[in-house]
């Protein structure tokens, strides 16, 4: 762990990429001498000013944590992850999974954020080759861990959403309840409740698939009360979907057409490994829709 952060250093990374003079950033909040200190390592301020230094020169709080978070900590390979996850490719995501496993051995520190996004790697892994070991006693570490969470963040949506698919169906009633507990606890920064969305919606499709009618529904009524933003078209035409499985599920062989609409999105939108799992899913529900 790094003993000092550069926060003054990436503080005057925006400033001048923003063409922000000292006097312009400092406005009434701290002299420009004590702007330049901070900059230069010299001397540090407290959150509150920070937060005013940042709307001095409009950078957003979640823009600058982000810049500094990446210089903390190098090792995030989940972009990467996704990448090989919709390509099926199973010997980049091991290269990455060796990639935790080495810094787990080199480690000094605390090792539970690497045990835990090492563990999301190897979930990935078993999604695409399922005869690829997955250890019992790590999921159950992140249960425990999950269910101890009293706010839950970004990270701990994303978690959940990448075990969802290991879970009984009764540990997953209990972690849906508290995806809609969470939501009544408090106000939720937008990026936390898109991640919420995405995992909302990856329960809903399981419960669906399960036909758990009464769980689906608490999740359809919740995720339709947020009224998902016209800008997160995947969230939005994701949810259309499974809506219209669920209708086909329960009895509305006509919501299938409203699937074959979205498939078609993604398709033409160019996801083509989201659009050819949607058309492999829709011929199987029309297989067992001629059956009934």
């Amino acid at each position: 762990m790094k003993k000092t952060l550069p926060i003054g250093e990436i503080y005057r990374y925006f400033r001048t990429s923003k063409n922000f003079a000292l006097k312009e950033a400092a406005k009434d909040c701290i002299s420009t001498s004590q702007l330049s200190n901070f900059e230069n390592g010299r001397s540090y301020v407290s959150c509150i000013v920070l937060l005013y230094l940042l709307n001095n020169i409009n950078v957003a709080p979640h823009e600058f944590f982000h810049h500094l978070n990446t210089q903390l900590n190098p090792l995030d390979w989940f972009e990467e992850r996704d990448m090989a996850h919709l390509n099926s490719n199973t010997l980049h995501l091991q290269k990455i999974i060796q990639k935790y496993e080495k810094s787990l051995i080199q480690s000094s520190s605390s090792t539970q954020r690497l045990n835990l996004d090492k563990f999301r790697l190897e979930a990935t892994m078993k999604q695409i080759d399922p005869h690829y070991h997955l250890s019992s006693k790590s999921l159950t570490v992140i249960k425990h861990y999950l269910i101890n969470i009293k706010i839950w963040g970004e990270y701990e949506f994303d978690l959940l959403s990448d075990i969802a698919g290991f879970l009984d169906l009764g540990t997953l009633s209990k972690f849906s309840h508290k995806i809609l507990k969470t939501a009544r606890c408090r106000n939720i920064h937008p990026l936390t409740q898109k991640a919420q969305i995405k995992t909302g919606i990856i329960f809903l499709e399981i419960f669906i698939k399960n036909r758990q009618k009464y769980l689906a529904e608490e999740l359809l009524d919740f995720i339709a009360s947020l009224n998902i933003p016209e800008i997160d078209l995947f969230e939005r035409v994701n949810f259309i979907y499974q809506k219209a499985h669920f209708e086909v599920v329960f009895g509305d062989t006509s919501a299938i057409e409203t699937m074959k609409k979205c498939q078609y999105i993604f398709e033409r939108c160019e996801s083509y490994q989201i659009a050819l799992k949607l058309e492999q899913e829709i011929k199987s529900l029309e297989t067992v829709v001629k059956t009934r």
